[in-house]
């Protein structure tokens, strides 16, 4: 039987094709795959902040403490995510439900290629609280991790302008710096 695999260049991608055939959900797939770009999400805004601390020295304003407040929320939102992600997979009825609904959308348009009703496909169901809870939840550390990317460029250009102490060599290697780690994201 031919299950649909995906095979893209990231090593992370190349896993789904090894857990379809093992007999992982699409679900569970997609939901892990969405716990491992948390991780990486984590990881690239601690970038962004420990640049930002090693250049903003006084932080002395409240809104130079925000990149601080909003990668610790990130950090809280990212562990909900796991907690849903778990409570997702031991929840019988999770699963149930996706099939249950790839069943009914097959038997309602019958035309649709055969593919979709392989147990690795996972479908956007609206009404399946897992699903909505995981992709709001996405939302959510997407405009929070923009906001810590956003932010620190903001503060670090204003505080390199405003710095009369420091050589130009040294605020041209400050801006080269974060504007690498902004090309990296």
């Amino acid at each position: 039987m031919w299950l649909p695999k995906t095979y893209l260049p990231y090593e992370v991608y190349l896993t789904t094709g090894w857990l379809a055939e093992l007999g992982v959900s699409g679900i569970a797939q997609f939901t892990a795959l969405g716990q491992c770009l948390n991780f990486i999400g984590v990881s690239i805004l601690e970038l962004f902040y420990h640049r930002f601390q090693a250049v903003v020295v006084f932080r002395s304003h409240f809104h130079l403490k925000l990149p601080f407040y909003i990668l610790n929320i990130f950090r809280i939102v990212t562990l909900i995510h796991i907690s849903v992600f778990i409570w997702g997979r031991l929840h019988p009825r999770t699963l149930m439900y996706q099939e249950n609904k790839r069943v009914d959308l097959l038997k309602k348009i019958p035309y649709l290629p055969e593919e979709l009703g392989c147990f690795t496909v996972s479908i956007a169901v609206p009404e399946d609280p897992n699903f909505i809870i995981t992709v709001s939840i996405w939302g959510v550390l997407v405009a929070l991790g923009m906001t810590v990317i956003i932010s620190t460029v903001i503060f670090i250009t204003q505080f390199l302008k405003k710095a009369q102490n420091l050589s130009s060599q040294t605020k041209k290697l400050q801006t080269m710096l974060v504007l690498s780690l902004v090309l990296q994201v």
